[in-house]
């Protein structure tokens, strides 16, 4: 199951009211956030995907204005300033500490951030290869309350916390 599922009408209304003109798709993937929000807006949108085959598999490069492949960790934050920064289905895939300093980082250099993940235990290895697929730190409501700072407002709806915070 995706995080739109339960998430999809909450993150389009906090996204047309911060009208962001940049964002930043964390864990592109196929490129669900682009597809669900672009048409609602005017934006430059870069994606940071950790999967290689997957800008292909998806033509990213078709889709996005700029594609960085890498680990979300490691990038240069302050060559990603944005006005949002979307981490959808990606915060499970790390260790804690990891998800925590990732978001740091991401937060210092954006206005607002989304971040739309399980807050359950949901198992999930490899798919069709990829281990980054692999689901690494389970969270919860207040785990993640708690642990990324900045947080202004949130919704949890069945299984999946979206959560909005404000950058630095």
């Amino acid at each position: 199951m995706n995080s739109l599922d339960h998430g999809k009408p909450l993150i389009v209304e906090w996204v047309r009211d911060i009208n962001p003109t940049s964002i930043v798709d964390v864990g592109a993937g196929a490129g669900t956030y682009y597809n669900l929000l672009s048409h609602h807006l005017d934006a430059s949108w870069t994606a940071v995907e950790i999967w290689a085959p997957f800008v292909r598999d998806y033509n990213l490069t078709g889709r996005y204005d700029r594609v960085v492949i890498g680990d979300s960790s490691w990038v240069d934050w302050s060559l990603l300033a944005a006005d949002l920064v979307v981490f959808g289905d990606v915060l499970e895939h790390m260790t804690f500490e990891q998800a925590v300093w990732t978001w740091n980082r991401a937060r210092a250099h954006a206005s607002w951030l989304i971040a739309s993940l399980p807050v359950i235990e949901w198992p999930q290895g490899e798919v069709d290869g990829n281990p980054f697929e692999t689901h690494v730190h389970t969270w919860s409501t207040v785990g993640v309350l708690e642990s990324l700072p900045g947080i202004v407002a949130h919704h949890v709806e069945g299984d999946i916390g979206v959560f909005l915070a404000k950058g630095v």
